[in-house]
């Protein structure tokens, strides 16, 4: 449920990106569930079996979403956790526990968005270089300029533990609806690592140190 806090509706350039993709994964064997709303409230669960015989921690995957969501203004709360074939947390951008925290106003045309999602992976060993740490903090903003277009623009940030240095992600977009199942999306980016780290600028990894520019477009259809 991140992409409801990013104003890219978390398209390649959005919150994933400086996290390498960890709050976008998919996983095999989830069982989910989502609440209907009462009251403005609703809250979504899953649980991923490992498939590791004898263990239900290996390999396996869960999470839970809190929303509070009305008219003008949502608010959400979410936590999910990623075990490795060992049971235990250690990638930070693939085996780790997640929360994130976040919510967005709309006042007329304009919706504003805000986020902050922490991870850790404490079955790692951090050293300079291999945080076991990230937190990251996101700023955006849809501007409705027609019924059929919307202007979007983003700010992201990140910063990593054992002084393993930070990175910064701004966007620049558009969305055109040709119908209520179709529209046109295009959208520019730049991504800034510091002298210890390697995003890329849509979700993955570059060169140490290097920064990235990148500009996309496509169709979306909702069938």
């Amino acid at each position: 449920m991140v992409w409801t806090l990013d104003s890219s509706g978390q398209q390649a350039m959005g919150t994933a990106t400086l996290v390498k993709g960890r709050n976008w994964p998919t996983y095999n064997n989830e069982i989910d569930y989502i609440s209907p709303t009462i009251g403005g409230f609703t809250a979504q669960g899953v649980y991923g079996m490992g498939e590791v015989a004898g263990s239900t921690k290996k390999g396996s995957t869960g999470g839970l979403s809190l929303a509070f969501i009305q008219p003008s203004y949502e608010l959400r709360a979410m936590y999910d956790y990623a075990n490795d074939a060992n049971g235990q947390y250690s990638s930070l951008f693939q085996f780790s526990k997640e929360l994130t925290l976040g919510g967005t106003i709309t006042i007329d045309r304009l919706k504003l968005f805000a986020g902050y999602q922490n991870l850790s992976a404490p079955g790692m060993t951090g050293s300079t270089g291999n945080p076991d740490k990230a937190n990251q903090i996101w700023l955006g903003a849809n501007y409705q300029l027609s019924p059929a277009l919307t202007l979007i623009a983003g700010a992201y940030h990140v910063k990593l533990n054992q002084n393993s240095g930070s990175a910064n992600l701004f966007t620049l977009g558009t969305n055109y609806s040709l119908s209520k199942r179709t529209l046109l999306y295009a959208s520019i980016g730049t991504v800034r690592n510091s002298a210890l780290t390697s995003f890329a600028v849509e979700t993955g990894t570059s060169a140490v140190g290097v920064n990235q520019n990148a500009f996309y477009s496509g169709v979306s259809h909702s069938f």
